[in-house]
C-alpha cells in the first residue's frame, strides 16, 4: 500500500489526510502540537512551548477573518451555522474540529510528534525522522509521498533598522501580538501594511494614546483610522537619542515599534537532497508553486514563473496569486481533471478583497449569501 506522510494538521494538512484516506492510501499525520487547526489556534503564550518550540500561532485575540466564510470551506465541506461571513478564530476552529470528526481524520493524527529530517531515498521513497515530544524518542519512517502542511505565517521576518540598537523601548514582531491592553497609553509604531499591520493598527489604537503606522504604500489609507492613528512613511534611521527619523523627516518618540513585516518561508526538516531553496521566500523548485520538480523532473514547469520575472516580480511574491487567482485555479483543474470552483465562490472572493481595499473600516460588516453556483447577495 502507497504510504503518505503529511507535516501539519492545519488546513491544508486536514485536506491531505482526507483525499490521502478517501483513495486507500495509508497516510500519518505528523503535528509538533496537541491540536489541529495550525495558524488558527489562539493562544495568549508568546516565546516557545515546553518543549522549547516557537509557538506556532500568531493569531490575536480580536482577529476576524479578512477572507468571507463563504470562500474559505474545502470543496465538498463547506461552512454553515455561522451567521456572519467573516468570523472569528475560535469559529474556524469549530468547523475545523467538525470537518474531523465528519471524516474520520483524527485516528490519523499523531500530535506532539515534530518532523526533525526529510531526506529522498532511491525507488520514489521518502525517509522521514520524526520526534516524539511526549516520549523525547526519535523514529524514522519510510513513506512514498510527502505532503509539507507546516504553513508560512510561523516564522517572523524581522528586518533590521540602521541604528536599532539605540532604541529605548520594546521591540516585537506581529508574530506576538496578542490584545490592545499592554499598549495603554503608549506611543506605538506600526511598521508595515500587510493584512496584520492594517489590523493591529486599529486595534492597538483603542488603548494606545498614539499610533504611527509606518508605510510605503502608494498613497494613505482612506477613512480607516481614528484620530490617534497617524500614517508615516518608512523609517530612515533610529537616532542616537532612540528617536525614530522618517523619510519625510519627521522625527518622533515611541515606546514601542511593532513590526508588522510577514513571515519566511522555512523549511528546516528538508535534507539538501530534496533540492527544495528559499531565497527572499522564493521557494524553487516547484510545479504550479505545489510539487518539487526535481522528483520527478518535469519539463517546461517554471513557465509560470517565468512570466512573473518578464512582469519585474520580486523573487518574495513569486508566490503572490491576486489577480491570477482564477487562471491559476482553471489550470490545476484542467490538469488534475476535477470540479471546478464554483464561480459564485471566486465573485465572492474577488468582491470581498475590492472591499478590504477601498473599505477597510467596514469591510468585515458585509454578509454574503450563496443564491446559486453564479449568483450571490451581498448585505450589512
Amino acid at each position: 500500500m502507497t504510504k503518505v506522510a503529511v507535516i501539519g494538521a492545519g488546513i491544508a494538512g486536514l485536506a491531505a489526510c482526507k483525499y490521502s484516506k478517501q483513495a486507500k492510501l495509508e497516510v500519518d499525520v505528523f503535528e509538533q502540537t496537541n491540536n489541529i487547526g495550525g495558524t488558527w489556534v489562539y493562544t495568549d503564550n508568546i516565546g516557545t512551548d515546553k518543549y522549547g518550540l516557537q509557538i506556532h500561532s500568531s493569531m490575536y485575540r480580536n482577529l476576524h477573518t479578512n477572507l468571507p466564510k463563504e470562500t474559505m470551506g474545502y470543496h465538498d465541506y463547506e461552512y454553515s451555522g455561522f451567521e456572519r461571513s467573516y468570523i472569528t478564530p475560535s469559529e474556524v476552529m469549530e468547523f475545523l474540529e467538525n470537518y474531523v470528526e465528519h471524516f474520520g481524520l483524527r485516528e490519523h493524527i499523531k500530535f506532539e510528534h515534530f518532523v526533525t529530517k526529510v531526506e529522498p531515498l532511491q525507488g520514489d521513497q521518502w525517509s522521514v525522522t520524526v520526534h516524539d515530544l511526549k516520549k523525547d524518542e526519535s523514529f524514522t519512517r519510510i513513506y512514498n509521498a510527502i505532503f509539507i502542511c507546516n504553513g508560512h505565517y510561523s516564522t517572523p521576518n524581522m528586518p533590521k533598522l540602521q541604528g536599532s540598537e539605540y532604541f529605548k523601548g520594546k521591540v516585537m514582531h506581529s508574530h506576538d501580538y496578542r490584545y490592545p491592553e499592554p499598549f495603554k497609553d503608549q506611543k506605538v509604531l506600526i511598521i508595515g501594511a500587510g493584512p496584520s499591520g492594517v489590523d493591529i493598527t486599529r486595534d492597538v489604537s483603542t488603548t494606545a494614546q498614539f499610533v504611527g503606522f509606518s508605510h510605503h504604500l502608494p498613497s494613505k489609507i482612506l477613512n480607516a483610522y481614528d484620530e490617534n492613528v497617524t500614517q508615516l512613511p518608512d523609517v530612515a534611521q533610529i537616532l542616537d537619542d532612540g528617536k525614530v527619523h522618517f523619510y519625510d523627516g519627521q522625527v518622533l518618540e515611541f515606546d514601542t515599534i511593532i513590526f508588522c513585516t510577514g513571515y519566511k518561508y522555512v523549511y528546516p526538516f528538508l535534507s539538501p537532497e530534496c533540492q527544495i531553496k528559499v531565497e527572499d521566500n522564493h521557494v524553487s523548485e516547484l510545479y504550479k508553486h505545489i510539487i518539487n520538480i526535481n522528483y520527478p523532473t518535469i519539463r517546461d514547469t517554471n513557465e509560470d514563473i517565468y512570466q512573473r520575472q518578464l512582469k519585474g516580480l520580486p523573487k518574495r511574491k513569486m508566490h503572490k496569486l491576486g489577480e491570477l487567482m482564477r487562471p491559476y485555479l482553471n489550470d490545476l483543474v484542467t490538469i488534475a481533471n476535477v470540479e471546478p470552483i464554483k464561480p459564485v465562490i471566486l465573485d465572492i472572493y474577488a468582491r470581498g478583497r475590492y472591499l478590504m481595499q477601498n473599505d477597510i473600516r467596514n469591510y468585515r460588516n458585509y454578509n454574503y449569501k450563496i443564491i446559486d453556483d453564479y449568483n450571490f447577495i451581498q448585505t450589512m
